[in-house]
């Protein structure tokens, strides 16, 4: 693991506090969205739009992993229930 890696999960703990919680999600039928339409430009929207949402997820400071529509945080208990 990456010291780049070790310091975000590091700085999510702390921010976390006591009660910690991973909360995961994974956006259903990416693939099949993507694929929706035959026409490439359609394809490379589709696929700019997940990108642009996963460079907004990382950069929020709970956020241990984001990619393709998928991601993981680690939240306090609180914002954990509310986010879910």
């Amino acid at each position: 693991m990456s010291a780049s890696i070790r310091e975000r999960i590091a700085s999510a703990r702390a921010r976390a506090g006591d009660n910690p919680v991973l909360l995961g999600y994974d956006a259903n039928g990416i693939q099949a969205l993507i694929t929706a339409s035959s026409r490439p430009l359609a394809m490379l929207g589709v696929s700019t739009t997940i990108a642009g949402f996963d460079d907004w997820a990382r950069r929020s400071v709970s956020t241990v992993f984001a990619g393709g529509g998928r991601g993981i945080e680690l939240l306090p208990h609180t914002a954990a229930t509310q986010r879910a």
